[in-house]
Formats: C-alpha cells, sequence, structure tokens
C-alpha cells in the first residue's frame, strides 16, 4: 500500500512541473506564379525504380495552402514542407511546364523547398512560386 501512494506522490509531483512555453508553427505554400498549379507528391515505395503517389493539391492564382499547429511541451509536434504536401518529393505542374524536386537527396539548388525548409531556423515556413519559378521550369 505504501508503494501505491508513493507512486500516486510522485505522478503528481513530475506532473506539476512547468516545461515551457508553447510554440506556435506554420507551413505555407503560396502561388504568385500566375499560372494555376497542380502539387503532386511521391513517397518512394520498397522498388526503388518506383514511388508511390501521394497527394495531390491544386493551387489557384494567388492561392495558398497552409497547416498551423501549436507545439507544447512535453509532447513535440513539428511541421515540414513533407507534412503539408504529404510527401518527400513533389512536381509542380503549371499546365505546360514542370519543376520536380527531392527530399531524400538534398540538392544544391536555391529554390528547392525541402532544402529551404530544412535550413529554416524558425517555426514559420512560406515558400512562395514565382513567375521565375514558372520561367526556369522546363518544358513538358
Amino acid at each position: 500500500m505504501k508503494f501505491i501512494y508513493l507512486i500516486i506522490v510522485v505522478f503528481l509531483l513530475s506532473s506539476c512541473i512547468d516545461r515551457g512555453d508553447c510554440t506556435d508553427l506554420s507551413q505555407r505554400i503560396e502561388n504568385k506564379s500566375n499560372y494555376e498549379v497542380t502539387i503532386t507528391s511521391y513517397y518512394p515505395s520498397y522498388n526503388p525504380k518506383q514511388v508511390e503517389f501521394s497527394k495531390k493539391i491544386t493551387l489557384k492564382k494567388n492561392g495558398e495552402i497552409k497547416e498551423e499547429g501549436k507545439s507544447c511541451p512535453p509532447s513535440y509536434l513539428e511541421l515540414t514542407f513533407a507534412t503539408l504536401v504529404g510527401g518527400d518529393s513533389i512536381v509542380i505542374d503549371y499546365g505546360d511546364r514542370i519543376k520536380s524536386y527531392g527530399g531524400r537527396v538534398i540538392d544544391n539548388y536555391l529554390r528547392n523547398p525541402y532544402r529551404l525548409d530544412s535550413e529554416n531556423k524558425s517555426n514559420n515556413f512560406v515558400y512562395t512560386l514565382t513567375p521565375e519559378d514558372y520561367a526556369n521550369a522546363k518544358l513538358k
């Protein structure tokens, strides 16, 4: 019986400790490219020569997609570009041009959203699709 009281006292004392402030998290993709954009995301499959479709997002001109959350200790919530788009590789389709980005191997391309998100030290990340992104995308 003494052990039950001891366990209850320890549990109550440890649950009353202030573990820190909550942090607001925000991830957002904005489409300022002047084109309707479709973002298709993929995950690798067990076969290294194949990928599995994950999610398809359509952004109108000047549209956006966002996800917000709150991380409070002791639990830890992490919002990343990969969780926002639902995959570790994406294809951005502008209608007549496409651009691909991957998160498994972070390249040196400065517009890779996975690279930008991994270098982001704040809790908020905004990726803006610009007319230059459209111009730099490959023709279909």
